[in-house]
């Protein structure tokens, strides 16, 4: 079968809402694909579908081959879109050798696994063991739904995740994460004075893990750092405040409301702004004069207090990997969100740590920042790190047939980023996992495309691969 059904079945998927918390009808089509081919076909609460092939015959007896994805998307979009992402189809452009979307998020993180295993599935000339597709529901908001897959359902032995973005390289490990949640009952008071809408846009933003470590500004601290400026010469209070809008995004938009004393000059934040420059010379910062009025505002402590955390809650890389990883990160931590809630203030962060004891550092520093600004402070349970096995007889399939099929050597590595792999071998001690992609660029971005090349050349020697393991 041609790869060009893995772009057929692309766009089909792209048709479907699929932001994480609803993924109602790309389950529905997942179920209808398998009865339609006349596979088993399992959904749970958790919308998460497993799709069975059961074995070719005279291939009963070899290990069988899980594939996995997540069929959630993170759904961003730029200012000025409209797009309606619980009603309207990704409007797809292929633009030379990349496949993007019209100012939104596109969805192959992680819509191309889901391609790739229905062409595969569909591929009635494909002799195989036992092919369990396992296609997990809200995975960009914690890993809930491969936290909660029951035990007890998977027979396989090889688990080929396909939620990687870089071809050539085969993932045998990943760091584990934790949110943190922290909150600032709300105060507010009447107050006269000059009503000043700060808006600082236009920034990059990222995957949280994949790319902490790039120069990225973050939209939250930046507007922090400006407030914390304009506070200094200025009897301000804050109104409302936002910015950010998912837990593994590195935020790019930040926007507050306050109340001034005094008329502001934006000359007043000209030296940060060219710090921030520096950086990211396509940010912008909008201040605007909203009234001048009588307005219920924040607590003059209050706004203090969040002035402080912001410009004292950490982000960014905490450390490295050492030894012939030195070039990962280690441990990190993204200043995801900050929300006005009806009586508080919410922040979420995002804690990613190889290392357990490293992540509780972190979360201990957290502890003492919100302890000085009197917040309060939630953990979640959060998701295991997938350690790194000396010996993996799929890896080693997986290189040996690389290098047959294309050629050239397969990189194997470890991720910063979150990986399902690992809550998988924790329910399954049995399998054996591995995450291999194509290249994705600008994940959780509206800038977000996919290499259409090395979407061809991933999705042959993936079918390379089950032939091998065959």
């Amino acid at each position: 079968m041609s790869q060009n059904q893995v772009f057929k079945y692309f766009e089909e998927i792209s048709k479907i809402p699929r932001c994480s918390f609803h993924e109602e009808k790309i389950a529905e089509y997942l179920l209808n694909f398998a009865k339609e081919k006349g596979y088993e076909a399992i959904m749970d609460d958790y919308k998460n579908v497993t799709i069975i092939k059961e074995a070719s015959k005279g291939y009963e007896d070899k290990p069988g081959i899980i594939l996995q994805g997540h069929i959630d998307m993170v759904c961003e979009k730029t200012k000025d879109s409209n797009h309606n992402f619980c009603e309207d189809p990704i409007e797809l452009i292929y633009d030379g050798n990349f496949l993007r979307a019209n100012k939104t998020t596109l969805g192959a993180d992680n819509g191309i696994a889901i391609a790739m295993a229905l062409s595969l599935l569909s591929d009635e000339n494909l002799q195989s063991p036992r092919i369990e597709f396992v296609a997990t529901a809200t995975e960009e908001t914690g890993l809930v739904g491969a936290s909660n897959y029951q035990t007890g359902i998977l027979k396989g032995k090889y688990l080929i995740n396909i939620d990687s973005e870089e071809e050539g390289v085969l993932i045998a490990g990943c760091a584990g994460g934790t949110d943190v949640d922290l909150e600032y009952d709300i105060e507010r008071e009447n107050k006269d004075g000059y009503v000043y809408k700060l808006l600082v846009h236009n920034l990059k933003g990222g995957h949280s893990g994949m790319s902490i470590h790039n120069p990225l500004l973050n939209a939250i601290k930046c507007g922090g750092q400006v407030l914390n400026t304009i506070s200094k010469d200025n009897d301000i209070n804050i109104i409302d405040i936002h910015g950010g809008t998912k837990h593994n995004a590195i935020p790019r938009e930040f926007e507050v409301t306050f109340l001034s004393n005094n008329k502001i000059d934006e000359k007043i934040y000209e030296t940060d702004l060219e710090e921030f420059k520096k950086v990211e010379e396509n940010i912008e910062i909008d201040l605007e004069e909203v009234s001048n009025s009588e307005e219920k505002v924040f607590s003059k402590d209050l706004t203090k207090r969040l002035i402080k955390a912001l410009i004292e809650l950490p982000h960014g890389v905490r450390s490295f990997m050492s030894g012939d990883y030195s070039d990962i990160v280690e441990s990190s931590l993204n200043l995801a969100i900050i929300e006005t809630k009806e009586s508080f203030v919410h922040f979420k962060i995002s804690v990613r740590s190889s290392v357990e004891s490293k992540k509780d550092v972190i979360i201990d520093e957290l502890k003492k920042i919100v302890s000085d600004t009197e917040g309060k402070l939630e953990k979640s349970n959060g998701y295991k790190a997938w350690e790194f096995e000396e010996n993996s007889e799929l890896r080693d399939i997986a290189v040996s047939a690389y290098k047959e099929h294309c050629g050239k050597e397969l990189e194997v590595s470890v991720i910063h980023a979150g990986l399902e792999c690992a809550i998988f071998k924790d329910k399954y001690p049995q399998i054996d996992p591995i995450s291999i992609g194509p290249n994705i660029y600008k994940v959780h971005t509206p800038e977000e495309k996919l290499d259409i090349e090395s979407t061809n050349r991933t999705y042959e020697f993936l079918e390379h691969l089950i032939k091998k393991l065959s």
